[in-house]
């Protein structure tokens, strides 16, 4: 993601902040019981970890978050694990193009797995 976030500020300040700001909300300590598990499960069937299965636990958790971007926008939530919500920290407006953004990238894992070699 270093790669995206250097390549979407050189495409647009915004753009690049929300990459920075979906990565720092994205890492912010929480379980992934979602995504832990299904990798749990996968490993458990296949003996092994692949970029396939990562892809899609990295798109389970960009969709977890983009929920939560969402949940703290209709919530008028101040704090998300320690950490001010998005619309606090720029603007109700920007948190649905956070969410929005979030999804995409989602998207993008989830077809990166479907789309690489088996």
């Amino acid at each position: 993601m270093d790669n995206e976030i250097r390549d979407a500020i050189s495409y647009h300040d915004f753009i690049g902040r929300l990459y920075k700001d979906l990565r720092e909300y994205t890492f912010r300590k929480g379980k992934r019981l979602t995504s832990c598990s299904t990798l749990l499960a996968y490993k458990g069937f296949n003996k092994e970890v692949d970029d396939r299965i990562l892809n899609v636990c990295v798109g389970m958790e960009l969709y977890r978050h983009s929920i939560l971007l969402y949940d703290d926008l209709v919530d008028d939530d101040e704090l998300r694990r320690g950490g001010s919500t998005i619309h606090k920290k720029h603007s109700r407006e920007h948190d649905a193009t956070f969410g929005d953004g979030a999804r995409v990238r989602r998207s993008s894992s989830f077809w990166s797995s479907l789309c690489s070699s088996s």
